[in-house]
């Protein structure tokens, strides 16, 4: 029996490591005295072993763009070894099953790119086949990964300008972000909560900080959302080109740069970093003014898109009707010209009360 499991390194540009634990010993666990050293899991699978069994469980094409590495985790261990999993289950029982401490494990895994990750974790079936667990971490992944999925189909999320540190020098990054307001800013927090503690045990214990786990979350949901809304734009060109130079070269003003940077592979922006600054800092000021912000108003701003007939009437144009729409109740819209009617700063429509409308219309 296997048990697989998955670890999203937020670091740099992110990557999902998978690797599989048997119930069948791979290597030895000799004693070592003195300093704690980091020595190679006895259960997991050797590389050529693990590649096959994700290969059954989400394709061999998407397990061939997969590159083979390590991870180093921090798990409960006794003096004997690591303990194994909860899912795991062995024909003979372990005689110590009693941690005495957390101690650092080499891991062998397979990595995959964002884009990769999540076209596998969304790929693999509801139920593991048999002879196969999934483990507490990759159930957590997929999870999350489907909630990235459902940001893309809603289209909840909008461009962004990164700025990372590389050996004491700022890049900047163009980026697409998700946008958590309402419902799904809880979902980011009941997902929090459920994150088992494996998730980060490749942090030294010291990192270990609720903003960390937050930081590893949205990494994942942002990294995963940038690179399929990438790769969908990837043969699309947001500006017209000019001929004589690249839209990517020092001569091409930033925003032409930002812009192309949006569906190219190369995401980062030329420019001296002064100017990147400048313009990080103006691009900032424009992109809060059309970010949603989460609001406790009982009601929004929203728009409806009207079929022609749908009015009883005999045009034959679509109709865009703006509306005041309750948040608790989503079929209850008033419209507009109600708003503007309204002289008092309270609205009264179908026993419901509007606190001064017309600046949320607004």
């Amino acid at each position: 029996m296997i048990v697989i499991h998955a670890i999203w390194d937020h670091l740099q540009s992110g990557e999902l490591h998978l690797w599989a634990e048997s119930s069948s010993p791979m290597g030895s666990t000799a004693q070592r005295h003195g300093k704690q050293t980091e020595r190679q899991h006895p259960f997991t699978l050797p590389y050529e072993s693990l590649k096959e069994a994700m290969s059954e469980l989400a394709g061999s094409l998407l397990v061939k763009s997969a590159s083979p590495s390590t991870i180093s985790l921090l798990l409960p261990s006794t003096a004997r070894g690591p303990l194994s999993s909860p899912e795991l289950i062995f024909e003979k029982e372990p005689a110590d099953l009693n941690a005495t401490g957390l101690r650092p494990w080499k891991i062998v895994t397979l990595t995959l790119d964002p884009d990769s990750a999540l076209d596998f974790l969304l790929a693999l079936p509801n139920y593991a086949p048999h002879g196969t667990a999934f483990g507490s971490s990759l159930r957590f992944w997929t999870e999350a990964a489907r909630f990235a999925f459902e940001l893309i189909v809603r289209q909840s999320y909008m461009p962004a300008l990164e700025e990372t540190r590389q050996g004491g020098v700022s890049i900047y990054r163009a980026a697409w972000q998700a946008v958590l307001v309402g419902e799904d800013a809880e979902r980011v927090s009941l997902l929090l909560k459920a994150m088992p503690p494996i998730c980060w045990a490749f942090l030294p214990g010291s990192e270990m900080k609720p903003s960390v786990l937050q930081n590893i979350l949205l990494s994942f949901l942002n990294r995963t959302l940038d690179a399929f809304v990438r790769e969908s734009l990837s043969s699309t060109s947001l500006l017209p080109a000019r001929s004589g130079r690249s839209m990517r070269s020092p001569k091409a003003s930033l925003p032409e740069q930002w812009l192309q940077a949006l569906s190219s592979e190369d995401p980062a922006l030329v420019a001296t970093p002064a100017e990147l600054q400048r313009f990080s800092a103006t691009l900032q000021g424009w992109l809060d003014q059309i970010r949603p912000v989460e609001t406790d108003a009982a009601f929004r701003t929203c728009f409806r898109l009207d079929a022609p007939g749908e009015d009883n009437g005999k045009s034959s144009d679509w109709r865009i009707s703006y509306q005041l729409q309750a948040n608790d109740d989503r079929s209850l819209l008033v419209p507009a010209e109600m708003v503007w009617k309204e002289r008092s700063d309270t609205l009264t429509f179908l026993k419901r009360k509007f606190e001064n409308p017309q600046e949320r219309l607004l």
